[in-house]
This record gives C-alpha cells, sequence and structure tokens, in this order.
C-alpha cells in the first residue's frame, strides 16, 4: 500500500479515486442532470412518508368507485349514483348509525320472541300492563276504553296510542258535525213539503203529533222515539212519510187535538166554544182583536170531527 492509501486508512477518509469505503452507501447516479435536494430534503419523485394523506391530490378516489363497491349489482350502483363522494357515501352512513342509536327507531319483536325478551321490549318503549297506563282521558267512551285495552296487550307504544286516540276524536267530531248539517237540510226539506201539502194547518197537525204521543208513552219516550234513526241515518222526526203517519193516528184518535193543545175533548171544546161567545156579546173589541172569530171557526171544526 502505498503512502497516499496509508493516510487514508488512518484518517477514515476517502482519497479521491480510490472508491468508497467498505459499508458507504453508493452515492446516487446523476440523472437528466437533477442534483442532490439541498439541506437533507427527499429528491423530487419520492414516495411521501407513511400515514400522510393524500385526498386533497387530485385523482384520490377513482372516477369507477362506485362500480368498484357495487360490483356487478346494478340496483346498488344505481343508489350509489346518489352520492358525490365516498366521503359523502360514509356521511350518510354515519348519520344512520346516530338515529339508530338514539332508539328514534324502535325495534320489532322476533317472532319466536320469549317472554323475558317481551318483558324487556315492553319496558325499554314504555308500554304499559294495562289501559289505565297510558294516561289517556277517553271520557268514558267504552269504544276507546275497549281499544285502548287491546293497545295494551298488543304492545302499542304510548306515542302510537295517543296518535290513534287523537284521529279517532278528531274523526268522531267531524262525523258528528256532518250528521248535524244532514239532520238540518232534512229537516227543512221535510217541513217546506208538508206546510205546502197542509197549508194552515201545519202547526196544528204537528201539535197533534206531539200530543197524542206524549198522551200515550210520555214526554221523554216521545223525544226518543222523534230522535231515533231510521236505517238510512234520518232522525224519525224529519222523515215526511212517517210524520204523515203518526199525524194521521193523532188525528183519529183525538180530532181536537190540533186545536186545543195538550189533549182536547168534545167537552173541552165545546167549554172554549161557550167562552168565545160570551166574549162576542159583552167585548166585541176583543173578540175582533184577538181573532177569536177564527179560534171559534177551528172548534166548530174540531167539533165536526168529533162528530164523524
Amino acid at each position: 500500500m502505498g503512502q497516499a492509501a496509508a493516510a487514508v486508512v488512518e484518517q477514515g477518509g476517502t482519497a479521491v479515486g480510490d472508491g468508497a469505503p467498505a459499508g458507504a452507501p453508493a452515492p446516487a447516479p446523476a440523472g437528466d442532470g437533477a442534483a442532490p435536494a439541498a439541506n437533507g430534503a427527499d429528491p423530487a419523485g419520492a414516495p411521501a412518508p407513511a400515514g400522510e394523506p393524500e385526498g386533497d391530490k387530485p385523482g384520490f378516489w377513482p372516477d369507477d368507485w362506485r362500480q368498484r363497491v357495487a360490483g356487478e349489482d346494478a340496483a346498488e350502483l344505481k343508489r350509489l349514483g346518489r352520492f358525490d363522494s365516498p366521503e359523502a357515501l360514509y356521511k350518510s352512513n354515519r348519520e344512520l348509525e346516530k338515529k339508530l342509536s338514539s332508539g328514534q327507531y324502535v325495534q320489532k319483536l322476533g317472532k319466536d320472541a320469549s317472554e323475558d325478551e317481551v318483558a324487556a321490549w315492553r319496558k325499554a318503549n314504555g308500554v304499559p300492563d294495562d289501559a289505565a297506563g297510558y294516561g289517556i282521558d277517553v271520557k268514558d267512551d267504552p269504544l276507546m276504553g275497549d281499544f285502548l285495552d287491546h293497545a295494551a296487550k298488543s304492545g302499542l307504544t304510548p306515542d302510537a296510542a295517543k296518535s290513534a286516540v287523537e284521529w279517532y276524536n278528531q274523526f268522531a267530531q267531524n262525523q258528528e258535525q256532518a250528521q248535524a248539517e244532514t239532520d238540518k237540510k232534512t229537516r227543512t226539506a221535510t217541513e217546506e213539503a208538508l206546510r205546502e201539502e197542509w197549508g194552515g194547518e201545519f202547526r196544528g197537525h204537528m201539535n197533534a203529533l206531539v200530543n197524542h204521543l206524549r198522551l200515550a208513552i210520555g214526554d221523554e219516550q216521545t223525544q226518543m222515539l222523534l230522535k231515533s234513526r231510521t236505517p238510512d241515518g234520518r232522525l224519525i222526526g224529519n222523515d215526511a212519510d212517517i210524520v204523515r203517519g203518526l199525524v194521521r193516528i193523532a188525528l183519529e184518535m183525538n180530532p181536537a187535538d190540533t186545536v186545543v193543545p195538550g189533549g182536547g175533548t168534545p167537552d173541552s171544546v165545546e167549554t172554549e166554544l161557550a167562552r168565545i161567545s160570551n166574549i162576542q156579546k159583552t167585548d166585541e173589541n176583543r173578540y175582533w182583536k184577538e181573532g177569536l172569530d177564527k179560534r171559534r171557526l177551528d172548534l166548530i171544526k174540531a167539533q165536526q170531527r168529533f162528530a164523524n
């Protein structure tokens, strides 16, 4: 070994032209005239360190990411078309997870759930043991009481039971209003038809009908009868044919009922005729002013009906 080489060995250095010492990395070959990066930086084109996100780089997600996820499933591919990127897909799934974990959705019981599973489910969803547990005032409505009993046995949640009762109450109110409007129209139509048919005797005939029923069955039962409904929903008191029949029966039983309210008799008609005649003789002005002349004619007609 020459002196120059010996000096190099002693200094642990490298002699120009002698090559790199054993174990030292070989210098990178010069390529396209590029020089090594200064200050220890990575040369251009070197891969990023592990763990560094690359999402901001253009082309990070391939254009066909939907096809890769959906595979051969055309329906899933169509569904993925709703999302602009995998990030949007992830956010959608995350929102769904939050809703599921929040208890917003009620898990259904399995078909073969055990008694313990049923009890746990009912407790978790606040289902009461009986109708009273819902705390809903049904105002002594037997129909709604039966419904809530069934709801508790069937596992209906309090919110669902409340919603159903609210719907029913609104429905019943709407039905009641509609029925009242129908009754009003039917009553008006019936009264107009009978007034046209009976003329000035309309009020007397109606009085005769009511008086006859009151004497026959009593006040309360009369109201019950007239407020009962026919199979098509009409009130009996609003049915023109029924009213005609009842008036005919009333007049046959008591002809003076149209003249003497409360059930006239021949004696009562005779007594009132005598009273009117006395007024005509003693106070003629009152006789004409009070229209007793017309009343006298009505009473005479009643007498004639009694005679027949």
